[in-house]
């Protein structure tokens, strides 16, 4: 069943329990993709799974098949305190484990994605996947652009701005993470290092669960108008676009009414409609806008 697979593990680390960042080379050469996009990654049901990580009952005939997921591409961003200039043999996962919940027991592919080691067997797509890419832009580029993210939601914000930076992108970049802790902002001393090489660049992490620092969720920086006193950053609609990645309920993703053709609100109080309230524009098919967003879940 090892002929599933088709590429290796080159590296694994956990910069905590319930994270891993993983590098995998293609046995093919890797095909052309865009920053935002992603992979299918996949493991067979009959690989081993952390304890831990749920019963799990499989159905007939699935101990030979392989259980698969998108994740979107990470990246490094910086190799020997520079920006990485071309093209690598291997792709950069960030991956946060799914602990089992009422509504899904036995998560099937993390608990075995936790389990690899450097050297080991992997199934990856053999093409890159997805639209929230920077092609979003329509290749004009706004003066600033906000990066949100909600934990490992950042990955394809990470591809996006190497790209930017590497491209000679001149106008002001904020990137927001919001992760429980701060130990879980995992490549937060890149963001640190971007901010001495350029004078553009802003980050910003914040915790929710951090005994010694202030709860703050992205919506808080918006509702109460801190960017502007904290980073300098002037959430304008007429020259700012916005990228959203992570947890839905920061995201908060609307649905249009096709009778009205007014945008619904599933969650309230979600980052798109607090921008909708202070003239942003949601981005959509022939009505470009400049708030863009993906849902991780």
């Amino acid at each position: 069943m090892s002929d599933l697979y088709n590429a290796t593990v080159l590296s694994v680390r956990y910069p905590q329990k319930n994270l891993m960042i993983f590098r995998v080379k293609p046995d093919k050469k890797i095909p052309p993709f865009k920053p935002g996009q992603y992979f299918t990654l996949g493991l067979g049901y009959w690989e081993p799974r952390i304890l831990g990580s749920g019963t799990e009952v499989l159905k007939e005939g699935q101990e030979t098949r392989l259980c698969k997921r998108p994740y979107s591409l990470s990246d490094p961003i910086l190799m020997d305190s520079k920006l990485i200039k071309s093209d690598t043999e291997w792709l950069e996962f960030y991956v946060a484990l799914v602990e089992p919940s009422e509504d899904n027991p036995a998560p099937a592919l993390t608990p075995r994605l936790f389990c690899l080691k450097g050297g080991e067997r992997i199934f990856i797509s053999e093409k890159a996947m997805g639209h929230y890419t920077l092609d979003l832009l329509d290749g004009v580029f706004p003066k600033q652009l906000l990066f949100a993210s909600t934990g490992t939601g950042e990955a394809p914000h990470n591809a996006m701005i190497r790209w930017l930076l590497l491209n000679g992108y001149k106008g002001k970049i904020l990137n927001v993470t919001c992760s429980r802790r701060q130990g879980d902002h995992c490549y937060l001393e890149v963001h640190q290092e971007l901010e001495k090489m350029f004078l553009g660049y802003r980050a910003l992490a914040l915790s929710t669960r951090e005994a010694k620092q202030k709860k703050l969720y992205i919506q808080d920086l918006i509702a109460e108008n801190l960017l502007k006193d904290m980073v300098d950053f002037e959430l304008d609609p007429e020259s700012t676009h916005v990228f959203l990645c992570g947890n839905p309920a920061m995201v908060g993703a609307p649905k249009k009414n096709r009778e009205s053709g007014q945008w619904e609100w599933a969650i309230s109080g979600g980052v798109v409609e607090m921008l909708v309230k202070k003239g942003f524009v949601v981005d959509e098919p022939k009505k470009h806008g400049n708030i863009h967003f993906e849902n991780y879940w």
